[in-house]
């Protein structure tokens, strides 16, 4: 009896070895597929330049004396672009899921948000220009955050989200 019992033991120990190496091999191929994913997602409308800390430092510089007197936004639109065009540029450069693509998006998505501002004045613009920026100077310091595939997938989508907001953006201005 004890040595069925051994036995049956002994096999679903197997059992269950076999199935966690198979799941780790599907965890592995997995991942390396989030990661070939997020380097494909990329608009491919901007050159690609490497990332420059200190004009990132700078950019977020303008940015926050720019919050400092919302009425100064309005006069800063052309700034503004030029600094979302070098934050998308950097975005393109960027190894996916590193600390770099994320203060470039974040960078790229307050520009933004003040140019919407300038257009179109609301606290909900601000706001969320204050959130970019403090994600922005967080990364840019080193703090931990969210990186790896997944971080990667989300930032890239997001700086396409950015790219076509930039179009509506150019669309309006010359419709006004």
């Amino acid at each position: 009896m004890r040595g069925i019992a051994g036995a049956l033991m002994l096999s679903v120990l197997l059992a269950a070895a076999v199935v966690l190496y198979l799941d780790s091999r599907s965890a592995s191929s997995d991942f390396t597929a989030v990661n070939e994913t997020a380097a494909k997602l990329r608009t491919g409308r901007v050159e690609a330049r490497s990332f420059d800390r200190s004009a990132a430092g700078r950019a977020i510089a303008i940015m926050e004396r720019l919050l400092a007197d919302p009425s100064s936004i309005a006069a800063a639109r052309d700034e503004l672009g030029a600094i979302a065009r070098k934050a998308a540029s950097w975005a393109e450069a960027a190894p996916s899921g590193g600390a770099e693509l994320h203060v470039a998006v974040s960078i790229r998505a307050a520009a933004d948000e003040l140019r919407a501002y300038a257009l179109e004045p609301s606290d909900y613009h601000l706001q969320r220009a204050r959130w970019r920026l403090e994600s922005a100077k967080r990364a840019l310091a080193g703090e931990p955050a969210a990186q790896g595939p997944v971080a990667g997938i989300q930032d890239r989508l997001d700086n396409i989200e950015q790219s076509q907001r930039e179009q509506l953006q150019e669309l309006n201005d010359a419709l006004k």
